[in-house]
Formats: structure tokens, C-alpha cells, sequence
């Protein structure tokens, strides 16, 4: 996960990050430790965020998603199209714990 290329994180079933790779540093701008003190929000355009929730809910729900385009935002405030793909992590009972995320630009600079 740490010599990955694409951004790769975690976050609790609150959108609060539990992880974050160098990866998702280089694309986003934050650091590991500034991504680990907030939330989805801080990288998800306002008026994409009901939806960014929506998708975590339904991977919490067990649903299966295919990999989607998204838009996101880099602490420099610049947007970016990048490809989704959302899994679910459980804990040892089974239950939902917290959601993966791995995301590559679409647009690759």
C-alpha cells in the first residue's frame, strides 16, 4: 500500500480517514497526518458530498460497486477526475469496520 502508485485510503464508517498512502499525499497535497485529523469533505467538492456519503453507504451495505469517475479536491483547492473503487473492510465478526479507497486521476498530468 505504502509504494503503491495510486492513492489509497481508508476511512470509518463516518468519512473520517484511518489511512492514507504517500500516493494519495503526492495527488491531494495533505499530509498523511493532516488527512488523519478530518473527513472525506475535506477532499470531495460541496456539492459532490451527500454523494461521496451515499457511496460509502451503499459499499457498507455490501453492495458491490464498479469502478467510477469522481470528482475531487486538492488542498489547493484545484478539482480533479479521478477513477473510484471502494471496498469494504470487516472486522473479525463480520461486521462493517471502514471502506478502502483507491483512486487514480483520470487525467494523468
Amino acid at each position: 500500500v505504502r509504494d503503491a502508485n495510486d492513492a489509497i485510503s481508508v476511512v470509518d464508517l463516518s468519512g473520517r480517514f484511518l489511512a492514507w498512502n504517500p500516493a494519495a499525499e503526492r495527488l491531494y497535497g495533505y499530509s498523511e497526518q493532516e488527512a488523519l485529523a478530518f473527513g472525506l469533505e475535506a477532499i470531495v467538492p460541496e456539492e459532490d458530498q451527500a454523494a461521496a456519503r451515499a457511496l460509502v453507504e451503499r459499499v457498507r451495505q455490501g453492495e458491490r460497486l464498479p469502478p467510477q469517475p469522481v470528482r475531487r479536491r486538492t488542498k489547493d483547492g484545484k478539482e480533479l477526475n479521478v477513477w473510484l473503487t471502494l471496498s469494504l473492510l470487516i472486522d473479525e465478526s463480520g461486521a462493517p469496520k471502514a471502506v478502502s479507497s483507491t483512486e487514480c486521476p483520470i487525467d494523468p498530468e
